[in-house]
């Protein structure tokens, strides 16, 4: 194992609060297995299902908190055990601001998403692995599956040379107990390059390893630092800038890549193009910043018509959707109140119905599909066949299918795999001799969720038939604070409104 010294700059401040090193590596490897052992005794009782997805759940859980430590350790400068944040997803530039957890996180919501879609339409054909189901595929069994392999598979990092083969014995060890499922996982999880530069006996074999293999492409976008200059030589300054600051972590010896490859990136923003293949080995732009438009559509081909190749012969369509809940108006409910009391009573109530939205989709999908879920709406990722209808089931009232009290909106988008990576279809083509730093900033993951928020915005808001009406209630079914209002000796009337 490599002793170099790795660095992952917070994205915002370019700041390092700690550098990391293999032991990084070997504590996230640890405390997957800590995961997988406190839910092994599920899969001996034969609750695989179970078993794999509390696995998941456990490992996600702990990024997610080694993230808020994170921010936290920011703010307070203690220091705290977070393995997951500062081991970068990749060391070499740009994508050394990415961390592992981020990167083992959005793969997996990508991955699960995918499947879960393929095998709500039928799609997934034949059982590939024996555990997965007698004769049909557990559809528990294949989310929890799924979601592992993809969480897990970049733990032969760092360093990324030969990290797929490192992978494999570490995922393979980590689930011992069960040698079937240790192989089946190993190599979904190891199998998720596909370029010229792989080893046939690294690509993807199956739809399951190519499905974690999209998703890892998919998830790698987030790696792709570009400054929006609609100025092609600001953009180039600002770009140049950006390289010489990573240099100086080279410098005092952290590793971030080859000078060749930092030279390739630098002949990239001066001349405005690198050959590259989708997985070359060294330098990973895919295409981006290229003055040909087109570059990036070539070198990511195989991702653009994902699709078609996951689905085969049985017709295209889209796989993964965006999801969208919100309490609108969050404003207009809390100035009905007549003090703090009332108002935080508000915010209370419209904040427990998010997360129960939220519990919901976590339950079903996975808690790394949510991307958030505060400030009075719930945003998440999800399979195109999600079905909203049973998520609000038991939240709305039953007769009158509503929200109670409360207007609401929900919307869903399907998208293509590609447009997570590239941004909505519509942006990739037509810019011209526009600046490659302003085409590249509006062909991202963020141009499709400020998309996907505009389309939802404008979606019809479910009224309620409660709002507006003089409601009578008991007087002792009132709160306290009601009851300071009282209109008449034993009955309040309320106007909901």
């Amino acid at each position: 194992m490599s002793s170099a010294n790795y660095v992952r700059p917070d994205p915002l401040t370019f700041k390092v609060i700690r550098k990391s090193t293999s032991r990084e590596s070997e504590e996230i490897r640890e405390k997957v297995r800590e995961c997988w052992k406190e839910n092994l005794d599920y899969w001996k009782k034969g609750e695989k299902g179970k078993a794999l997805n509390l696995t998941a759940d456990c490992i996600v859980n702990e990024i997610k908190e080694e993230i808020r430590l994170y921010h936290k350790e920011l703010e307070i400068g203690k220091s705290y055990d977070v393995p997951f944040v500062i081991l970068p997803a990749d060391t070499r530039f740009p994508g050394f601001l990415n961390s592992i957890g981020d990167h083992m996180i959005t793969t997996s919501a990508f991955a699960v998403s995918v499947a879960l879609s393929m095998y709500d339409k039928g799609l997934l054909g034949d059982v590939i692995y024996p555990f997965l189901g007698n004769n049909s595929c557990d559809r528990e069994i294949l989310r929890g599956f799924i979601r592992l392999a993809a969480l897990l598979h970049d733990l032969g990092k760092m360093p990324p040379c030969n990290h797929a083969e490192r992978s494999y014995e570490y995922v393979k060890n980590i689930f011992r107990e069960d040698g079937e499922l240790a192989e089946a996982l190993a190599l979904t999880a190891s199998r998720h390059h596909y370029g010229r530069y792989t080893s046939q006996d690294r690509r993807p074999s199956n739809i399951l390893e190519l499905i974690v293999a999209f998703a890892d492409k998919v998830s790698s976008s987030s790696r792709s630092i570009v400054f929006r200059e609609t100025d092609l030589n600001s953009g180039k300054d600002s770009m140049m800038n950006f390289l010489r600051r990573a240099r100086g972590f080279k410098e005092i010896g952290y590793n971030i890549g080859s000078d060749e490859d930092l030279k390739r990136i630098e002949d990239l923003i001066r001349d405005g193009h690198v050959e590259e293949d989708e997985d070359f080995s060294g330098v990973r732009t895919y295409g981006f910043l290229d003055k040909d438009e087109n570059a990036s559509l070539r070198v990511n081909s195989r991702l653009v018509n994902a699709e078609r190749e996951l689905i085969g012969e049985k017709g295209e369509g889209k796989l993964v959707s965006m999801y969208f809940f919100e309490i609108p108006s969050i404003k207009s409910y809390v100035s009905r109140g007549t003090s703090l009391k009332v108002y935080a009573g508000y915010s209370l109530l419209i904040d427990y119905l998010n997360h129960e939205i939220s519990r919901r989709i976590q339950e079903k999908v996975g808690p790394e599909c949510v991307i958030s879920d505060e400030g009075g709406s719930v945003l998440a990722i999800t399979p195109s066949t999600f079905k909203t209808e049973e998520i609000l089931t038991g939240v709305l009232d039953p007769e009158k299918g509503e929200l109670r009290f409360f207007k609401y909106r929900d919307f869903k988008e399907d998208f293509l795999l590609s447009e997570f990576f590239l941004g909505p279809k519509e942006v990739w083509e037509g810019w011209g001799e526009k600046s490659p730093y302003l085409r590249d900033s509006v062909r991202s993951f963020g141009s499709l969720v400020s998309k996907f928020l505009s389309h939802a915005s404008s979606s019809e808001i479910k009224p309620s038939s409660e709002l507006g009406k003089e409601r009578r209630i008991p007087i002792n079914n009132t709160c306290k604070e009601c009851k300071m209002n009282l209109r008449r000796k034993e009955i309040y009337a309320v106007r909901v409104s």
